[in-house]
């Protein structure tokens, strides 16, 4: 490891993530194109990308059957060097070790640290997935190599599958009796183009499960998801990990919707669940390309604020752009208020207590009127904290009306739609504001 290197090194994932735990943040998913000109114009919308939304890092996929691995290289290194914290994909497939470890050297020498290791897919033309002579046969393996030859100085990303591995998924019968199966399988039940339906069963999600425990034991630091278009399914794996001790960070994968065939083709694929209202609303414009483009925007808006809403999912958003801008930038367009913070807001401390936004730097960094606290003079106590040390309160500084025929201020939403309210016209003989705290029935929103 003492081989000439880039001058910038770039953090690992890990450590972003853990700085990002109190504030919502956006990464991006690209795969290499298959000719020259397709090539630079990835590069050029990576520049940006970079510029307009500042990705927390950024993927660059290593392409069914190692078909791209030199393209990859040369994107990931391009991704690096314009300031993205680039993640570069690695699969086992069609490769030796030798090669193997060639790519892992040439990343490490560009200052690349962090790998999303996997098994990856088949080459293009074939349906079954075979090791290469001498070659690692799962993702599990490739783990332990990277650990037993690189030992800390890479941050692992694994796959997780909300729905199963399409490997492990069930075609049911056409007779089938769908009342019979678990409430966890009429969770992850799809239905592809055709009519058929497919499902992983309880006995081989467990085993899914199992896997996945393995592969984080063995050295993987957290997880990216596999697309998933209904957020219950990701919310009941996110408890399925934590409930099995799986502790690492979930990253959820978000499919941006752009083109009727191609979704068709990747859920009919992945055996990917598609809750009826978003596949009635695709079938019914799926001849007019504008109208999918915006039902793929309104449908990613809607998925990505339940999970930003739910305190569980609500860190991250990892979007696979397929190479394209309009549906990524379409959903963060709408979204962003959720991601950014503007004066007089409310905001969550890492310390426990909310903040109003009196100040916010360009580099997010924000001068905060802590709240519930004053100095024995009455002075308010301000604080300023960076970017990773605070988060936006959903719904704050909203007013409801109460129960009791007065009116509050938002402060803080827990999960469960509790309210803490500062109530309006009425404070104490000391001045002091009334801070109350308030169940759903006890509470409306006023129509601005």
């Amino acid at each position: 490891l003492d081989s000439k290197m880039t001058d910038r090194i770039d953090p690992k994932i890990t450590d972003l993530l853990a700085a990002h735990r109190h504030r919502p943040y956006v990464s991006l998913e690209f795969f290499p194109p298959k000719t020259d000109q397709g090539k630079e114009n990835l590069k050029g919308r990576l520049g940006r990308y970079y510029e307009n939304v500042k990705p927390l890092f950024t993927d660059v996929t290593w392409g069914a059957g190692g078909s791209t691995s030199d393209t990859t290289l040369d994107i990931v290194l391009d991704a690096h060097k314009q300031g993205h914290v680039a993640n570069m994909h690695l699969t086992c497939t069609n490769a030796s070790l030798e090669s193997i470890l060639a790519g892992l050297k040439t990343a490490y020498d560009g200052g690349i640290r962090n790998i999303v290791a996997l098994r990856g897919d088949p080459p293009k033309g074939e349906e079954e997935w075979t090791a290469s002579d001498g070659g690692l046969t799962c993702a599990l393996d490739l783990v332990k190599l990277i650990r037993e030859h690189y030992k800390e100085q890479f941050c692992i990303a694994v796959s997780g599958y909300p729905e199963g591995h399409p490997n492990a998924i069930t075609k049911l019968a056409d007779d089938f009796d769908l009342s019979s199966l678990t409430e966890g399988e009429k969770l992850r039940l799809s239905k592809n183009s055709s009519g058929e339906c497919f499902v992983c069963r309880d006995e081989d999600y467990e085993k899914e499960m199992d896997y996945l425990k393995q592969k984080i034991e063995a050295g993987g630091d957290y997880i990216i998801t596999q697309m998933f278009f209904d957020a219950a399914v990701f919310k009941k794996f996110v408890s399925d990990c934590r409930s099995r001790g799986i502790m690492c960070p979930i990253v959820p994968g978000i499919m941006c919707i752009s083109a009727y065939p191609g979704f068709v083709r990747m859920t009919d694929f992945c055996k990917t669940r598609v809750p009826a209202d978003l596949a009635s609303r695709m079938e019914a414009v799926k001849d007019d390309k504008e109208a999918v483009k915006k039902v793929g925007i309104d449908f990613g808006v809607e998925l990505c604020t339940n999970l930003l809403d739910d305190d569980l999912t609500g860190a991250g958003l990892h979007f696979y752009t397929l190479n394209l801008e309009n549906c990524t930038y379409g959903i963060l367009d709408r979204i962003k208020s959720r991601l950014e913070v503007g004066a007089c807001e409310i905001v969550n401390t890492v310390y426990g207590l909310n903040g109003k936004v009196l100040e916010k730097r360009d580099d997010d960094a924000v001068a905060l009127e802590i709240q519930g606290w004053t100095l024995a003079g009455g002075q308010r106590v301000v604080a300023y904290l960076n970017n990773s040390s605070y988060k936006k309160v959903s719904g704050a500084g909203k007013t409801v009306s109460t129960i009791y025929g007065l009116n509050g201020k938002v402060l803080e939403k827990r999960g469960d739609e509790a309210l803490a309210l500062e109530l309006q016209g009425w404070t104490l003989a000391g001045g002091q504001r009334v801070v109350a705290y308030l169940n759903k029935a006890s509470y409306e929103k006023i129509a601005c």
